[in-house]
């Protein structure tokens, strides 16, 4: 595949010759497909630079799974570890560049290299202090701090789009429907009489990004 670069370079070309008063059918099938093939290129170069910044979240994230849990606060008042109490601790001992965050006794927040990790779940309850529950499972760490547990395909991320496609037509056609169904009963009219008060709901809709 060719870069998106060069793809940028070839529909430029293309749209100059266009411009400069050239409409033969066969530039305007050379346009869409560079558009296409343009597009497709932008969908892959966002792909792969996720899936590089998920890799090297995972793999941080596998360093901080493995270190352990202290039941004692061994940091000092900057969020860095003591040089003595982390002794005891030799994956927390061996990290660089990391500090943490302790609550009720637990190491709740983890950062190295500049990322952080939530090593518990929470548990609310405003009427006591929050309770902490440790992660079963490597995968469910994974989920607690929202890394992908393997890089998405190409086709996963086609199918998944396509998919996202036919709800937002779906949504759309809904929309269209219920303005309708609103018009027929005047309540523009009738909320302007104060009989009525409008609500804004929020849906929230994708589009994919490149």
């Amino acid at each position: 595949m060719k870069t998106v670069n060069e793809l940028q370079e070839k529909h430029n070309e293309l749209i100059n010759q266009f411009r400069t008063g050239i409409r033969e059918d066969e530039l305007l099938v050379k346009i869409r497909a560079n558009e296409k093939e343009l597009k497709a290129a932008k969908i892959q170069a966002q792909l792969n630079k996720v899936n590089s910044n998920q890799k090297r979240l995972r793999e941080l994230a596998k360093i901080a799974w493995n270190c352990e849990c202290p039941s004692e606060d061994i940091t000092t008042d900057s969020g860095y570890f003591h040089k003595t109490k982390v002794k005891k601790y030799p994956n927390l001992a061996a990290l660089n560049y990391a500090h943490a965050s302790f609550d009720n006794g637990k190491l709740i927040k983890l950062s190295i290299n500049g990322e952080k990790f939530s090593m518990y779940y929470t548990i609310y309850d405003s009427n006591k202090p929050n309770e902490y529950k440790r992660p079963e499972s490597f995968e469910q760490f994974l989920d607690l701090n929202s890394i992908q547990p393997a890089d998405i395909t190409t086709e996963e991320l086609s199918a998944i789009n396509q998919a996202n496609e036919e709800l937002s037509q779906k949504f759309k056609e809904f929309e269209e429907k219920l303005s309708a169904e609103y018009k027929k009963l005047n309540m523009y009219q009738l909320n302007n009489l104060g009989l009525f008060n409008q609500q804004t709901s929020h849906v929230r809709t994708y589009r994919l990004n490149y």
